[in-house]
Parts: structure tokens; sequence; C-alpha cells
């Protein structure tokens, strides 16, 4: 990647605001935007809404319970095709999966799937804390209501096939949802009122869509409207035709946090995380003088 710029423009006023924070945290990794031009490390906020943005999650009978619980599904070790595996266990779909996984379980994908098509949602219930595994294998999404991994507990993605942790594994997520309107503008994860953990692999919003620059789409979101929420980015790469991360920043009576602790976070066309809330800077990271620390607003640039 060659060497550029990426934009933060601060969203209201630092600090503090009726005892509610919205936080983003960069420690290291690569953030670029505008262009895929990298930067290490960036964190780029906009404070203008973007047209049409939309991570809210409407819960009704196409969604799981407010809680994010489902009637859990067995999966059946004796069927020919098999999608996933928790330990022994087989699974023909992903569902049925994530809907039997208990807290301390890994969700290995055995095949290349895709529920793009709305029929199935993975969700991560209130009550969990499981790890998804790529394994080398490919999922595809939909930047639509159904079709997609909402998080209401905790979720770890990896790609086991990723050593590096940079993105380069055989695994991936990717989608070819064109932006139409709000329903087809959610994110492919949502953090909704739980936390989402990203170590390694790929998410790819960006290569199935052939005008990013005003089809663009969005890859993770912070959905914190009913709850706290948190996107912890600690390897692997996200590339997005808008925003590789996001939030709302209407959403303020609940905490949203973005920490980036590694990782490359890549904007096509748009900024790569956009958070346009009160932001509080962590006063560990020294900005302007921290190693591999850079941030550039419109007008002013420090690096």
């Amino acid at each position: 990647m060659r060497e550029g710029i990426a934009f933060l423009e601060m969203g209201g006023t630092m600090g503090f605001k009726d005892m509610h924070l919205a936080r983003l945290a960069v420690s290291a990794g690569l953030v670029a935007a505008l262009g895929g031009i990298a930067v290490a490390p960036v964190a780029a906020v906009a404070d203008e809404v973007a047209v049409g943005q939309d991570v809210a999650v409407d819960q009704d009978a196409t969604q799981p319970d407010s809680d994010g619980s489902n009637d859990a599904e067995s999966g059946d070790a004796t069927t020919a095709s098999v999608v996933a595996t928790i330990g022994s266990a087989s699974f023909d779909s992903l569902k049925a999966a994530f809907d039997a996984a208990k807290s301390g379980d890994i969700i290995k994908l055995a095949a290349d799937a895709d529920i793009s098509d709305g029929s199935q949602t993975l969700v991560v219930s209130k009550s969990k804390d499981v790890t998804f595994d790529l394994a080398g294998y490919d999922l595809k999404l939909a930047n639509t209501e159904a079709g997609r991994i909402l998080v209401y507990g905790h979720l770890v993605l990896m790609d086991s096939t990723d050593t590096a942790k940079n993105g380069t594994g055989q695994g991936s997520i990717y989608m070819d949802t064109v932006y139409t309107g709000g329903p087809t503008g959610y994110a492919l994860i949502d953090a909704v009122g739980g936390e989402f953990v990203m170590e390694s692999g790929l998410i790819d919003s960006a290569s199935g869509i052939e005008n990013n620059a005003s089809k663009g789409q969005f890859a993770v979101g912070v959905e914190n409207s009913a709850g706290d929420a948190s996107v912890v980015i600690n390897g692997g790469r996200i590339v997005a035709g808008w925003y590789a991360v996001s939030g709302n920043g209407n959403n303020k009576v609940y905490v949203g946090n973005i920490t980036v602790n590694g990782g490359i976070l890549e904007s096509v066309a748009d900024y790569a995380i956009y958070f346009p809330s009160t932001v509080l800077l962590p006063s560990t990271v020294a900005w302007c003088t921290a190693p591999r620390v850079r941030w550039i607003s419109r007008g002013a640039a420090c690096w």
C-alpha cells in the first residue's frame, strides 16, 4: 500500500457529556480512507451523517427476540452437507450452529456458505461468549435486515488460516448488496448492545460493488441504541465501500465504543471509521508524538 492521508474531523467537543461517552481509541494498526490509501495508523471520524446510513435493528417477526435469543436447533451429525462444526458436533446450517453454541464454544466454518438470501440471521444472544472461525472458508452475508450477524453477547471473529492476522488468510466474509436506501443499508455485522472482537480474517464489503462512491456499503456497526455496545479490532482486515466501522451519533443514552489495537481498516470511497459523536481520546496515547500514531483533521494536521 502507498503512504497517504485519511481524515479525522471531530464531531462535538471531546470529553464527557451527561456521563455517557462514545469512545474511539486507536493504538496500532492501519486505517485507510479515500481510495484505499493506507495510513499507519489513523482514526477517521466524520461529523456529518451519510445519506441513508442505517444501522438500526427493528425487532419484529423476522428478527430474534429482544434479548437476541433464538430457539436452538440441533445439528445432524449424519447430514452429508456439513457447513459448520462445534467440537465433534456437525451442523448443516450456520444458524443451527450459532443457536446451539454455548459460551466458550468455537464455531468453525466447514464449507463455503451463503446466507445472503436472508433465510438465516446469525445471532449471538446476551448470555453467550463464542468464537467464530472462518477456517479458510468464505461466508456471504447481506447488507439487509436479515442475512447478517447480530451480536447481543460477545463474539470473537477469527480465521485460523490468517496467521499474519492481516486478512491474508484463505477465508473471508463478503457481500454483493448494492445500496439502494435504508433496507439495503445495514452493516454486515452489528454489535447490538454486545461486543464484537476481530482477531484475524477478512471482511470485504467493497469488492462486490462496482461503484463504491455512490453504492458503497458498511462492514461493522456499533448499535448502542438499547444498550452499551463495543467493537474491538485487534487484527485482520476490513475493507468497505463506505465505512469499515460505523456508529450512530444520535445514540447518546448508552455508551458506544470503538477500539483499534491492530489490523487494517480501509474505506474505498469514504471514511474508514464513521463515529459522529462526542469522542474521548485515551490519555495514554500521546497524539502527535507517539510513534506509528497519526491523525489528520480538515485544516490541521499532526503526525
